[in-house]
C-alpha cells in the first residue's frame, strides 16, 4: 500500500499543471479555502476534510491520500467479507483497468471518500442492519449528497428484492428499456439530479450526452454475463454475502439506468460500478478453486 501511495502521488505530481477546466481543477481552486468550511452547505464533511488536509499536505498529496483511502477501504472489505487477502494485489492491479475506479479515485474525489466510508463501515454486507445502513448512507452523504440515492436501493433490497433471480429479471428488463433509450424520456417523472450533476462550485458549463451509451451498457453487463456460467451462479447463491453484493449491484445498476436522461448520470452509475471488480474477483477465485478441485480429483 505504501508503494501504491507513492505511485499515486507521483502520478498527480506529473499532471499537477494540467487539470484544466474539470472537477479536479475546481477542487484545487477550493483547496484550503476556509470560507467553504464556514458555510453549512451540502457535502460539508468533504470541505472540512479537505481543509484539514490542506493545513499539512499539498493538493497532489491530498489526491494521493484520497486514492489510497478509497482502494484500501475496498481491500479491507474484501479481506473481511470474503477472506481473500492473497487476492488483494490482483484486485488492485485489476482496478487500473476498470474505468469507474479510475474515475472514483482520481476525478470524483468526494464520491471516492464517501465510498471509503461505506466500505470501512461494512455497508455492503447483507448482515448489516437496516438502521446501520441508513446511518452509513447519511454519513457518506455529508461527503457527497448523491449517496442519498442508496436509500432507494436499501429499501428495495430490504422490502422487495433480496435474492438473485428477481434482481436479474429486473436488470434485464431495465437494460432492454435503456437500450431503447426509453428512460431518457422519463426525466420529468424522476426527482432532480441537482446534487449528482452540479460541479464543485456550480458555475462551469459543460456538454454532456444523455441517454443510452454503449460503453456504459458494456461496463454494466460484465457481472450479468458472468452468471451465464451455471457453476458460478450456484457459487454466488450458496453464500448469502456474495448473493447480497450481487443483488445490490443489480438493483443499483437498474435504478442508475433509469436516470440516463439526466446529465452526469455516470455519477449515479458509479454507485453500482464500484462493486464490479469485487464481483470479478469472486469469479476469478471461483475459477481457480474449481480448477484446484479438478486437479485434486
Amino acid at each position: 500500500m505504501v508503494l501504491f501511495f507513492i505511485y499515486k502521488y507521483l502520478y498527480f505530481r506529473s499532471f499537477s499543471g494540467f487539470f484544466g477546466e474539470s472537477d479536479t481543477d475546481n477542487y484545487l481552486s477550493r483547496y484550503g479555502d476556509v470560507s467553504w468550511v464556514a458555510e453549512l452547505r451540502p457535502d460539508y464533511f468533504y470541505y472540512l476534510f479537505s481543509y484539514l488536509c490542506s493545513l499539512f499536505f499539498s493538493f497532489e498529496f491530498f489526491l494521493a491520500v484520497v486514492g489510497v483511502l478509497f482502494f484500501y477501504s475496498i481491500a479491507s472489505f474484501l479481506r473481511k467479507s470474503i477472506g481473500m487477502s492473497y487476492w488483494i494485489p490482483f484486485f488492485l492491479v485489476g482496478c487500473f483497468f476498470y474505468p469507474s475506479y479510475i474515475s472514483a479515485s482520481e476525478l470524483v474525489v468526494r464520491q471516492g471518500v464517501g465510498f471509503a466510508v461505506l466500505f470501512f463501515s461494512s455497508f455492503y454486507l447483507g448482515s448489516t442492519s437496516l438502521r446501520r445502513k441508513i446511518a452509513c448512507i447519511l454519513l457518506a452523504s455529508l461527503f457527497h449528497s448523491g449517496f442519498l440515492f442508496y436509500l432507494l436501493i436499501v429499501w428495495l433490497n430490504k422490502k422487495l428484492i433480496n435474492v438473485l433471480k428477481p434482481a436479474i429479471s429486473l436488470w434485464v428488463l431495465v437494460t432492454a428499456l435503456y437500450a431503447l433509450n426509453i428512460p431518457a424520456y422519463l426525466v420529468d417523472l424522476l426527482p432532480s439530479l441537482e446534487y449528482f450533476g452540479r460541479s464543485l462550485d456550480g458555475y462551469i458549463e459543460a456538454e454532456y450526452v444523455v441517454g443510452f451509451k454503449l460503453n456504459f451498457a458494456l461496463l454494466s453487463a460484465i457481472p450479468a454475463v458472468l452468471l451465464i456460467y451455471p457453476g458460478f451462479s450456484r457459487y454466488v447463491r450458496r453464500n448469502a454475502e456474495r448473493e447480497h453484493v450481487y443483488v445490490f449491484y443489480l438493483l443499483s445498476n437498474s435504478c442508475g439506468m433509469l436516470f440516463s436522461g439526466f446529465g452526469y448520470y455516470d455519477r449515479v452509475m458509479l454507485f453500482s460500478w464500484v462493486l464490479v471488480p469485487l464481483i470479478f474477483c469472486n469469479f476469478i477465485y471461483w475459477i481457480f478453486s474449481t480448477r484446484r478441485r479438478i486437479v485434486i480429483n
